[in-house]
């Protein structure tokens, strides 16, 4: 089974702990890992493949939080523009074979995987599993007790369903005794998605298949144009299928769920804070402190939030958070705390903004495993580079040298330099620049040459083991897994391409270092 993740969201309602370069999909929340992880690693026991749907802006990002996953087979869907989750959902579907089952789930929500009463996260799943056969699509649900207009609903299995209800269709969700909390997720057959919604919508999906000869291949994934995906009618798959067809049934579940839409939600986290906040003679208030070098104190103020990080600080009334981004659309005094925040994410790993002033800045840099800041050079300022941590081949003016932890080395304006990671950790060096211009002003090298692992002292794999991609076309049967033993479970296997890098089955590597690739 492949799993779509939609992970494009922005995430204004959580400022200042998301912002537009990192949204809230992304933050580390839980246990140090992100509900972007989390959403990963609980869908890992039954799903072979992830396909990520994400803004272009926040490939790095990925890069960075799939690192932890190592092994794990994923490729990436990038828009320059949100097109909405129809869009989405078939430009991925259109990448697979249509006798692919498909899990289709958002990247911001909680789900406890536990035991429960009613149908835990596993057990929802291998039920949705053995439905799909029957040419229906699986929409998860939660049995509810009043009408939230957040979120949409559907009556008894899956009989009607009714997204963000206004007044008149609550009333109608309301006379059933029961209705239930769509939430977000659904299971289906891949053709028979693109049959149904080819009957009620042909020319979106008309529009899809044309976008989807024009996606461009870069080293993150696939990449859809703002052109092109302008050619696609913005619409939610609820809206163009969910209230149209009557091929739904609705599952009933028991495990918890939460789409963390409000800084409140924050309670239902493991997250406390790193810094130090103290309330005082306040019933209801709660504090969270990122900021690990500062404190915070509430006191004698009851039901007040104040989630506080090292740029901006947020405090309002419990319940009011909602109000979060008419603010900062109506305040352009925000515009560069809600825009950016203090951690920037790159193609060799991100950095951390410490410290800026009149001619000056300090940076904590990460340096990924194996990646290279390329060469280039800086007229008007001079750095400082500390090593904290790891090994890194830093090369100066041509010449090359390896530093570790506590080694310093300073580059003056004018000196082209390049550092690349040559160990089996990240490197973590503090950066101090001082100069006239400390933003933009680099001249970067035109004929650096790649840096390959070889290059960096990696041995490569001597045998790099490759899976399959399978094909399932009308005319295929079952000799391929019956005879050949091929681990596949489509219903009849066509085609097994062994070893192939077409854009319409590549085959992914199979074990060693990049294993998943």
């Amino acid at each position: 089974m492949k799993c779509i993740v939609l992970a494009g969201g922005r995430g204004e309602r959580l400022w200042p702990l998301s912002r537009k370069n990192y949204p809230k999909q992304f933050i580390k929340i839980q246990e140090n890992h992100s509900i972007f992880q989390d959403t990963i690693a609980r869908n890992l026991p039954y799903c072979d493949e992830f396909i990520i749907v994400t803004n272009y802006e926040y490939r790095y990002i990925i890069a960075n939080q799939m690192e932890a996953f190592q092994g794990v087979a994923y490729r990436c869907l990038f828009e320059e523009i949100p097109r909405r989750t129809t869009a989405a959902i078939i430009l991925s579907c259109l990448s697979m074979q249509p006798s692919e089952y498909i899990f289709v789930v958002a990247a911001d929500h909680f789900i406890d995987t536990g035991e429960c009463a009613g149908l835990n996260y596993k057990e929802a799943i291998l039920k949705a599993k053995g439905l799909i056969k029957d040419d229906i699509i699986v929409l998860f649900g939660k049995k509810a007790h009043e009408i939230d207009k957040r979120y949409g609903y559907f009556i008894n299995n899956g009989e009607q369903f009714f997204e963000k209800p206004d007044r008149k269709t609550a009333h109608i969700i309301s006379e059933n005794n029961l209705y239930y909390q769509n939430l977000g997720m659904m299971l289906f057959q891949n053709g028979f998605l693109q049959k149904e919604i080819g009957l009620l919508h042909p020319d979106i999906l008309r529009e899809s298949r044309k976008a989807y000869k024009k996606r461009e291949p870069i080293p993150e994934g696939f990449l859809y144009k703002k052109e092109v995906l302008e050619t696609i009618t913005p619409i939610s798959i609820e809206h163009s299928l969910l209230e149209k067809t009557s091929k739904i049934f609705g599952q009933e579940v028991g495990f918890a769920w939460s789409d963390f839409g409000v800084l409140e939600d924050l309670e239902d986290t493991a997250l406390t804070g790193e810094g130090v906040g103290v309330s005082y003679e306040s019933d209801n208030s709660v504090i969270v402190n990122q900021a690990p070098h500062q404190a915070v104190v509430v006191n004698d103020l009851d039901n007040v939030l104040v989630v506080n990080t090292p740029d901006a600080v947020y405090v309002g009334r419990r319940g009011k958070s909602g109000y979060l981004k008419e603010i900062l659309h109506d305040h352009n005094e925000l515009l560069p705390f809600s825009e950016q925040g203090i951690v920037n994410y790159r193609q060799w790993g991100y950095y951390e903004q410490l410290s800026e002033g009149r001619n000056y800045r300090i940076r904590k840099v990460v340096l990924s495993v194996g990646k290279t800041i390329y060469e280039h050079k800086h007229e008007q300022r001079r750095e400082n580079w500390t090593i904290v941590r790891g090994v890194a081949k830093i090369t100066l003016d041509g010449k090359a040298e390896v530093f570790s932890a506590s080694d310093f080395v300073e580059i003056l304006p004018g000196i082209a330099h390049q550092i690349s990671n040559v160990g089996l950790e990240p490197v973590v060096f503090i950066e101090t620049a001082t100069g006239s211009i400390l933003h933009g002003g680099d001249i970067i090298t035109d004929d650096v040459p790649t840096i390959t692992e070889t290059d960096l002292g990696l041995q490569p794999d001597s045998i790099v083991k490759l899976l399959p991609a399978f094909k399932d076309y009308l005319w295929g049967g079952t000799k391929l897994r019956d005879i050949y033993l091929k681990q596949c479970d489509y219903d009849t296997i066509a085609e097994s391409w062994e070893l192939s890098a077409h854009p319409a089955g590549s085959s992914v590597i199979a074990s060693g270092r990049h294993k998943g690739l």
